[in-house]
Order: structure tokens, then C-alpha cells, then sequence
């Protein structure tokens, strides 16, 4: 509740609703003196965070961009670990070139999206592509379409 306080009073979100018990239901024997939940819009972006890959797990999908093949971890040591089955590998800046990462036997170029959500990766010999999504963000979207995550 604090958090939508504060985010209500610096004018980046606006209550539109109120949801459920109103001020004054009873949870665990306490008094709760707000509403039980509160449907929101948001009226003015905060400025983009700092993103970064680093430290971020990916879902890695193969050239048909659907095919699920491992999870990626670009780990703050310059090493990528895969979730089992690709192996692990490393990643860098090379200058001129951009952020380069190895894996599964292969160089990849990697393009990242400007939030780091996901990448393409192009592999550095034939040129095929295929792509990364942060996991956080995967799981979030099925669970937004109702499915289940584990």
C-alpha cells in the first residue's frame, strides 16, 4: 500500500477504483483501515531504469523462434551457463562488433532490446538467427494468459 502511496502522491499513478472490503474489514483478528485492493492507470512513465542482461536468465528459443532449447545466464563473470542441455559458454564487448556470446559450440552476435527483456542472437558464421526472453518476462506472460509456470 505504501508503494501506491507513494507513487499516487509523485503523480505517476492515478486510483481509478477501489476493490473487494472497503476500510474497516477484519483479516487475522486486525483491522485493516484501507481498501482490499485498488485498480490503477498509470499517468506518467517513471524514466527507463537501468537495464542490463547481467545476472538476468533467458529463455533461448532456436531459429524457428518457437522451439524452446535452454535458459541462458549471462553471469557477471563473463560466463554464460545454460539451464542443461547447450552447455556453458562466455560472453563479451568486442569493439566495433558489440556484445558477443558463445555457446553451444557457436559466436553469436547479440542484439539486445533497449529494456534487455530479450535478444537476437545471429550466429556468427551463417547469419542464422534466433532469440532470448528474459525468463521473468515468459512466466509473466503465461500467467497473464492463464496458463501455469514452473
Amino acid at each position: 500500500r505504501q508503494a501506491v502511496d507513494e507513487f499516487v502522491a509523485s503523480g505517476h499513478l492515478e486510483v481509478v477504483a477501489e476493490l473487494g472490503e472497503q476500510p474497516g474489514w477484519v483479516y487475522g483478528g486486525r483491522t485493516i483501515d484501507a481498501p482490499e485492493g485498488l485498480v490503477t492507470t498509470i499517468v506518467k512513465r517513471l524514466e527507463d531504469p537501468e537495464s542490463t542482461f547481467v545476472n538476468v536468465r533467458y529463455a533461448w528459443y532456436g531459429q524457428s523462434f518457437t522451439a524452446f532449447v535452454d535458459t541462458l545466464w549471462f553471469r557477471p563473470d563473463q560466463q554464460v551457463e545454460s539451464g542443461g542441455s547447450i552447455g556453458g559458454g562466455g560472453w563479451a564487448f568486442a569493439e566495433g562488433a558489440g556484445w558477443i556470446g558463445s555457446w553451444d559450440g557457436k559466436k553469436f552476435l547479440l542484439t539486445f532490446n533497449k529494456y534487455h527483456t530479450s535478444f537476437v542472437a545471429q550466429d556468427w558464421e551463417t547469419g542464422a538467427e534466433s532469440v532470448g526472453v528474459r525468463l521473468d518476462f515468459v512466466k509473466s506472460m503465461f500467467v497473464k494468459m492463464g496458463g501455469a509456470f514452473h
